[in-house]
């Protein structure tokens, strides 16, 4: 995937990094495993724990290091995992519970 134009020397340096390791393949199996998980409807729990700690990490990235503007859609999926979650709020009881 080309590099998007206008981004800063900060981000594309990072950018480098993530593509040239193997972080972002395994961070691709992780969105997979995720994302089958909700649409089988199995281990809905485990997999949008998997999902949002991706999400989080994602919005961070762009509001912390990209230009904050882009970051509305992990911002957008990443509140509609935490509705999931709060539909399934009485699996994550015992997770949530102080």
């Amino acid at each position: 995937m080309p590099a998007p134009e206008g981004i800063s020397e900060q981000m594309a340096t990072l950018m480098g990094v993530l593509t040239n390791s193997p972080f972002m393949s395994f961070t691709g199996v992780l969105e997979i495993v995720g994302g089958l998980g909700l649409l089988l409807n199995k281990y809905v729990p485990l997999s949008l724990t998997i999902l949002i700690a991706v999400l989080l990490n994602a919005t961070l990235f762009h509001l912390l290091i990209d230009n904050p503007a882009n970051s509305g859609g992990a911002v957008v999926f990443l509140v509609l995992s935490i509705v999931l979650v709060y539909a399934h709020k009485e699996r994550f009881k015992d997770l949530l519970s102080a």
